[in-house]
């Protein structure tokens, strides 16, 4: 799902230089097979700050996603699937509810 993968950092990507707090990226390889490295590595070469995790063996998208949470370095994190496409200004207008009090904000696709 490596080319899912491309489209969904390009989508968080663009959006960085419209948001004034620092991102981390970081993708968690649940063992895929495919060109998964070689996507990454296409947008750390661009010059992208990119944290590459890759399991050895498919652990579940459970796991996977823990894995996430356990690592990041930041105050929030935000786990997208490679399927995952942000709309433009998402990043932006999540930045909105970054200054209230959350334990966890759900966000629903309102086009489908």
């Amino acid at each position: 799902r490596a080319d899912y993968l491309k489209r969904c950092l390009q989508s968080i990507i663009r959006q960085l230089s419209s948001i004034s707090y620092s991102v981390e990226l970081m993708l968690h390889d649940n063992a895929s097979t495919d060109h998964t490295y070689e996507v990454v590595q296409e947008f750390v070469s661009a010059g992208h700050d990119i944290r590459y995790f890759k399991n050895e063996e498919n652990k579940g998208i459970d796991f996977n996603i823990l894995q996430c949470y356990k690592y990041a370095m930041g105050d929030y994190v935000v786990a997208f699937g490679d399927d995952d496409i942000l709309y433009d200004g998402v990043l932006k207008e999540l930045s909105n509810f970054l200054s209230g009090d959350y334990g966890i904000i759900y966000m629903q696709n309102k086009s489908g």
